[in-house]
């Protein structure tokens, strides 16, 4: 085996010079491979069944909750006294 202290060292090629070697995959085509058969297998009866049993078993048991997901919208607040005849005038 050899010994890492003894190889020559040569300095490594630098991102944008010829040097640099290609990249292995095509980083959009594998993602959008990977999100397709992804979503696809989530999509399949299979898993919903296995969602459901997990969400009856793990779920809240409140009833009249929210869905997930959803951000609810809060009453606005109530108007403030006009901060000058509760605080006085300075000037």
């Amino acid at each position: 085996m050899a010994d890492a202290r003894r190889l020559p060292c040569r300095p490594r090629p630098e991102f944008g010079t010829p040097d640099y070697p290609a990249p292995i995959v095509d980083e959009r085509v594998a993602l959008k491979f990977a999100k397709d058969r992804l979503y696809g297998l989530c999509a399949t009866p299979t898993a919903r069944a296995e969602a459901d049993a997990v969400q009856q078993r793990h779920g809240s048991r409140k009833s009249g909750l929210a869905p997930p997901g959803r951000a609810t919208r809060r009453a606005p607040a109530a108007t403030q006294p006009a901060t000058a005849a509760v605080q006085g005038e300075l000037f």
